[in-house]
């Protein structure tokens, strides 16, 4: 660009046409690795826990418990009542750092769907016959069509004997949170998940 030129192109454009250039010149990542938070699920050291906790990508380690479900339509107000009670008494409590996350899951009707074909095949009757495939038929339109929300929750701390004495306090929490962290294989399902949110 001659000196003419550059002036009949306004400044702001050239500096937007200058940022251009640079942006083209920086590397982008591209493996999952190089930009994932999270580094690798780790066996914890201690014989008193037989558990696995996540190690982040800055050495810090997370473990992951799941939230209790409840139906908040078949709970009364004074239940609703005691259950929002806990879950504040629960921040109040637990100072540390956490993480909520919450995902939908399809409902997964297989093992019922296997129960429901075994009687249909061992159905000695046509009435046993037709109930057992309109069980089948019910529970295939639920797995297709519904989902369910399932809520977690995320505690960090940065060694694993950390983690190991706050892992201690979670049970008193046992109305809110199960007591036992997701085990290796519910942890890659759910860092799978998290990282690949096609639509289902």
């Amino acid at each position: 660009m001659n000196q003419t030129e550059s002036r009949l192109v306004p400044s702001r454009i050239q500096r937007i046409e200058q940022d251009k250039i640079e942006l083209s010149k920086i590397k982008i990542p591209t493996t999952f690795l190089s930009v994932s938070p999270y580094k690798r699920i780790v066996d914890m050291e201690s014989n008193t826990m037989n558990e696995t906790v996540i190690q982040m990508s800055n050495d810090t380690y997370v473990q992951i418990y799941k939230y209790k479900s409840y139906d908040l339509n078949l709970l009364n107000v004074e239940e609703k009542r005691i259950l929002i009670q806990q879950f504040a008494n629960f921040l109040r409590i637990y100072s540390d750092d956490i993480k909520n996350v919450s995902l939908m899951f399809p409902v997964n009707t297989t093992e019922q769907q296997h129960y429901w074909m075994m009687k249909y095949e061992n159905a000695k009757t046509q009435i046993q016959k037709e109930l057992s495939a309109e069980r089948l038929l019910r529970l295939k339109a639920i797995q297709t069509h519904f989902k369910t929300q399932t809520h977690y929750c995320y505690i960090f701390s940065n060694t694993i004997q950390e983690m190991e004495d706050k892992m201690r306090s979670i049970p008193q929490y046992h109305s809110l949170i199960d007591p036992k962290p997701l085990t290796r294989e519910e942890k890659e399902q759910l860092l799978y998940r998290l990282n690949n949110q096609e639509p289902e």
